[in-house]
């Protein structure tokens, strides 16, 4: 249509071709019994997806970045995962804090063998096949209709709604470069909030882990 405008075309070859459907935003949240049955269930999951879905689930990051973590990002002495912008979705580099069960996560999966890569069957390039472990943990859990990341979107929405953290330090523990500071205000505010991040990640590792 933008080249019959400008008279580039006589008749546009898309004519009588139905509009593409755009996909409904999604905004399943899981409740506390889901996921306390979700994260329950990694535990009868081997290596490394169940220890891989532990993480995920704890620390609310991307899945591919959780995936493709490298063992140079990760600090157990100082308790921080440090993701650098070549990995980073938006080309940003996060700090993320580590829990004390995700600490320990990482602890058990330190080896002899010293691979570059946390996640990885072959040795040499991150894990895959998440549509298979998917489905065995629904089967597990007996949790339905979800994705991966609605575990973000839950994290998101328990600590801002159910936990009373500031939507702007929930916003920078998920690195999100347009989140709840918007405009003018977005240049002026750069601060990282570390120390809060922390806060609420411990909280939150404690909301996952407490009973239904």
């Amino acid at each position: 249509n933008w080249c019959v405008a400008r008279d580039l075309l006589a008749i546009s070859p898309a004519n009588g071709i139905a509009k593409a459907k755009t996909e409904a935003s999604r905004d399943r949240v899981l409740s506390k019994d889901e996921l306390t049955a979700i994260y329950s269930a990694t535990f009868e999951m081997p290596y490394p997806f169940g220890p891989l879905l532990r993480i995920l689930t704890l620390t609310g990051q991307r899945l591919n970045e959780v995936a493709g973590c490298q063992w140079t990002e990760v600090n157990l002495e100082e308790a921080k995962w440090e993701l650098p912008r070549d990995r980073s979705k938006n080309k940003t580099s996060h700090v993320v804090h580590l829990s004390n069960p995700v600490s320990k996560e990482f602890a058990t999966l330190m080896n002899p063998t010293n691979q570059e890569l946390v996640f990885t069957t072959t040795g040499k390039t991150p894990v895959s096949g998440f549509s298979k472990a998917k489905k065995q943990l629904d089967k597990i859990s007996g949790v339905n209709d979800w994705r991966l990341h609605d575990l973000r979107r839950t994290f998101a929405t328990v600590a801002t709604e159910t936990l009373g953290y500031e939507p702007v330090v929930v916003d920078r523990v998920l690195n999100h470069v347009n989140g709840s500071v918007k405009g003018i205000a977005a240049v002026y505010q750069k601060g990282q909030y570390l120390e809060k991040r922390k806060i609420v990640l411990d909280a939150w590792a404690g909301y996952v882990q407490s009973p239904s």
